[in-house]
This record gives C-alpha cells, sequence and structure tokens, in this order.
C-alpha cells in the first residue's frame, strides 16, 4: 500500500516535471546529425559524442589543451626521475664534490 502510494507519486512527478520543461508528455527531438560537407569537423567528432552546431571549434581546442597538459606533465614527470636518478648516483660514488 505504502509502495503503491510512492510509486504514484513519483509517476506524478516524472509527468509534471517533464510537461513543465517541454510543455507536452512527449519526448524531446534530437537534433539533426551535421552534414560532413557544411561542418566537416562537427561531423567527426558527432561520431564520438553529442556535438552541436557551433561546438566543433570548442570541442577541438579543449580537446588540444587536454592534450598539451598530459603531454607537459609527462616532461616534467620524466625530467623529476631523472634528477632523483641523478641524486642516487652522486651518493652511491661518494657523495657530490
Amino acid at each position: 500500500m505504502l509502495t503503491e502510494n510512492i510509486e504514484r507519486s513519483f509517476a506524478a512527478g516524472r509527468a509534471a516535471s517533464t510537461s513543465a520543461t517541454t510543455g507536452s508528455s512527449a519526448p524531446p527531438e534530437r537534433p539533426q546529425r551535421p552534414s560532413f560537407r557544411e561542418h566537416p569537423i562537427e561531423f567527426l567528432l558527432a561520431l564520438f559524442g553529442d556535438v552541436r552546431p557551433g561546438e566543433g571549434t570548442t570541442v577541438v581546442l579543449l580537446t588540444f589543451n587536454v592534450f598539451l597538459i598530459l603531454c607537459a606533465y609527462d616532461l616534467l614527470k620524466v625530467a623529476r626521475e631523472a634528477e632523483r636518478d641523478n641524486g642516487r648516483l652522486a651518493d652511491a660514488e661518494g657523495g657530490a664534490r
């Protein structure tokens, strides 16, 4: 009895929230996929995720930014390990002179 009331209230809440946001209880329409001739970057990015018209250049720039951050991290990691290894070699040979 209690679970039936809870289910009804959740169903009523879901119906009210969908009709309030979309104006009807029908699911929202998906935007059309961009054509390759009009937007080649957005067409290729749409294969991997939801890219709306006009977002292609922003997605490419953010991806390039993450790539640069990861490259910088990798280079700094190698430099840090080299510094750590040089310190061990100097200690093993009797210290720096």
